[in-house]
């Protein structure tokens, strides 16, 4: 789950990777498939349930979304504002311009909220 404070567009469709970490910033996937999910206008919770995925973390990982496509309306206003985590001691974020493109990070920005939940094995 992850908390929009605001989006006029039509939609959106998102990527979200689970990615192990080295040197600090996010590496490879452990992901056997892509996961996307996608959110509509005025939605505020984006949620979906990948327990049938069977995803195992057995290590530290770095959980991330990425916006893929977004459907601009032609009605209103495009606007799209993430919610954060402040008051988090620990955090920051990650952040790269386009896929392939090196990670770089921030640790004074605010993490953008991710709500994760799962069960021990």
């Amino acid at each position: 789950n992850f908390h929009m404070r605001f989006n006029s567009t039509d939609s959106i469709l998102f990527r979200i990777n689970i990615q192990d970490i080295k040197n600090g910033l996010p590496d490879q996937t452990i992901l056997s498939k892509e996961l996307y999910m996608k959110s509509y206008k005025g939605q505020k919770w984006i949620s979906k349930d990948f327990s049938n995925e069977k995803i195992i973390i057995d290590q530290d990982v770095i959980i991330s979304y990425e916006v893929v496509k977004v459907w601009f309306s032609n009605k209103t206003y495009n606007n799209i504002f993430f919610t954060y985590g402040k008051g988090y001691e620990e955090g920051g974020q990650y952040m790269r311009e386009s896929s392939f493109s090196p990670w770089k990070t921030s640790s004074d920005a605010f993490p953008i909220a991710l709500y994760i939940t799962g069960r021990v094995l």
